[in-house]
C-alpha cells in the first residue's frame, strides 16, 4: 500500500510540472506575440499629402524650421466666394509677393490697408483644428496646392484667389491674383470686385 501511495505522489507532481511547463510556454509564446503587435505609440510623420494639426492637407515641406516654420498645409474646402477688396478700396495699391512663404505677410498688409475685405476676414477668422493663425496663401502657395489637387477635389472648377495684387499691367489698379483648379490650371489677374473661392492655408513646425 505504501509503494502504491508513492506512485500516486509521483504521477501527481508529473502532471503539476507538465501544467506548469505549458503555462511557462504559453506565455512565453504571448508575450512574443504581444511583441509583435505592439502599437507605436510615435505620432504620424509629417509630410506632404498627410493631414497637417489644423485638419487641411500638407502641401509644402521647406525642409526646416528657419523662421519658425517648415510646413504649409491648406484646409479641404473653400469658405465659399467672397470679394478681394471692400467698396472703397478695388483700386488700392497693396504691396505684396508671390513666392512661397509670403501669403502671411500679404495677407496681414491687405488687413493692415483694408479691414473690412470679405476674403481676408474670411480666410484669417477660420479655426480648423482650433488654430488662430490662417491665412490667404500667395499665388506661388496656390500654385503649389494645385500640384497636389488631388486632394482637394472640392476645389474643381473653381477660381481661387491669393493674397498677392496683380501686376498694374494684367488688370489694372484693381486686380488680384487667381488660380484656377481645372485641367491646365494657371494663375491670372482678376478683378478685387470678383466674387471667387477662398482658400486658408496655415504654417507650421513639428512641434506645434
Amino acid at each position: 500500500m505504501k509503494n502504491e501511495k508513492k506512485v500516486a505522489v509521483t504521477k501527481r507532481t508529473v502532471g503539476i510540472i507538465a501544467i506548469s511547463v505549458m503555462i511557462v510556454l504559453g506565455l512565453t509564446a504571448c508575450a512574443g506575440l504581444s511583441g509583435m503587435f505592439t502599437l507605436s505609440t510615435e505620432p504620424d510623420p509629417i509630410e506632404v499629402g498627410s493631414r497637417g494639426p489644423g485638419g487641411g492637407i500638407v502641401f509644402y515641406d521647406k525642409g526646416n524650421d528657419e523662421g519658425g516654420w517648415q510646413f504649409l498645409e491648406a484646409a479641404t474646402t473653400g469658405l465659399g466666394n467672397h470679394l478681394w477688396a471692400s467698396r472703397n478700396y478695388y483700386g488700392t495699391n497693396i504691396p505684396t509677393q508671390s513666392g512661397i512663404g509670403t501669403g502671411k505677410a500679404n495677407t496681414a498688409a491687405i488687413l493692415a490697408a483694408d479691414y473690412n475685405s470679405s476674403a481676408i476676414n474670411v480666410a484669417v477668422n477660420y479655426r480648423g483644428g482650433g488654430f488662430d493663425d490662417w491665412f490667404m496663401p500667395s499665388i506661388d502657395e496656390l500654385a503649389e496646392i494645385y500640384k497636389y489637387a488631388i486632394y482637394f477635389f472640392s476645389l474643381a472648377g473653381s477660381r481661387v484667389w491669393s493674397s498677392t495684387q496683380a501686376p498694374p499691367t494684367n488688370a489694372g489698379a484693381g486686380g488680384a491674383m487667381s488660380f484656377a483648379f481645372e485641367p491646365n490650371g494657371a494663375p491670372s489677374a482678376s478683378s478685387k470686385q470678383s466674387s471667387l473661392t477662398v482658400l486658408p492655408i496655415r504654417a507650421f513646425k513639428v512641434d506645434q
